[in-house]
């Protein structure tokens, strides 16, 4: 694979994927479907969505502060916020957007790359949570799907159980009995900059102690986006005529998302696409209504990142930290 960057790799999956769909796809029907939907929906749906990115910036805005980086604005976090949506989306992919905003918000590197970080388990212990005890509760609605291809939910739930118990039994034995990264940095002899790192990450995991409202904040923000685009995904699905109940996707749509946005594809192009053919189809909907939910969703992530890029960049505040 030498000569290939990870951006060729992750387009190639991609078109792969997506060719290989649209292989098995009538295109008059797919025509009829992205007809169906209505200027009005459209312009709905990229609102939702935006605000769900506004959601997610003042989260990690909250973060910064309760960090102690007490100097950094809201209109500053929310610029940075989109510049990095932007980057990942049209650019360098997740990591590289994750990258920008750390640069951008004019703060010591380690502290910004430790916050970014932050946000990210958490949103996706959060979205887990979620999803696990969705599967717990509506158990009706689970039978449905665990009676098609997804006969192995009940195995990914059970595993999803034990990360989420794990990551609070590492912050219960940090906060109860003060087991820290940087204690075991120091009796382990570890490299200066190991121990840093150690050192940040006991910082941030501060925050997320029970003691600091800033976690019961962050955690509710953060369960409001994922609902928000879980019921998102209702309303398009609508749109489409796609009858599944909202229970049924709130276990159905974090397993979704969790596998768009694994590192192998370009914005979980064709990924996203076959994860919704594998849990709806046949008995919810189309190949056809799969892959427009795909690209009505796409299309969504591509406006939020066009306007926040146009939002970002075209401060001059943003523009002299760069400099």
């Amino acid at each position: 694979m030498q000569g290939f960057s990870p951006k060729i790799i992750k387009a190639a999956i991609s078109l792969s994927l997506l060719t290989a769909s649209l292989y098995f796809v009538d295109f008059n029907e797919l025509l009829t479907q992205a007809k169906s939907l209505s200027p009005v929906s459209l312009f709905i749906i990229f609102s939702i969505y935006c605000l769900g990115q506004v959601l997610s910036s003042v989260k990690w805005w909250i973060i910064l502060r309760a960090s102690g980086n007490t100097e950094v604005g809201l209109t500053k976090a929310l610029k940075a916020y989109f510049a990095g949506i932007f980057v990942n989306v049209l650019g360098l992919g997740t990591a590289g957007g994750d990258i920008t905003r750390s640069v951008m918000i004019g703060i010591p590197k380690t502290d910004a790359i430790m916050t970014v970080a932050l946000d990210r388990i958490h949103g996706l212990v959060v979205l887990l949570s979620i999803g696990v005890t969705s599967y717990y509760l509506f158990t009706g609605d689970v039978a449905t799907l665990t009676s098609t291809r997804l006969d192995f939910l009940p195995y990914f739930m059970k595993l999803a159980t034990a990360g989420i118990a794990v990551a609070l039994a590492v912050l219960f034995l940090n906060q109860r009995f003060g087991l820290t990264f940087a204690s075991f940095s120091k009796k382990l002899r570890l490299h200066e900059k190991v121990s840093l790192i150690a050192s940040q990450l006991d910082k941030v995991i501060g925050i997320v102690s029970y003691k600091n409202p800033a976690f019961f904040l962050i955690t509710l923000i953060s369960a409001l986006f994922h609902l928000s685009q879980i019921s998102l995904y209702y309303y398009i699905f609508l749109q489409f005529g796609v009858g599944v109940s909202l229970p049924l996707l709130l276990v159905a749509i974090p397993f979704i998302n969790i596998v768009s946005t694994l590192p192998i594809s370009w914005q979980g192009l064709g990924v996203r696409e076959e994860a919704v053919k594998f849990v709806f189809v046949p008995m919810f909907m189309n190949d056809e209504q799969a892959i427009i939910i795909g690209a009505v969703w796409l299309l969504a992530m591509t406006t939020s990142a066009v306007l926040g890029g146009a939002f970002a960049f075209g401060s001059s505040s943003l523009r002299s930290n760069r400099e």
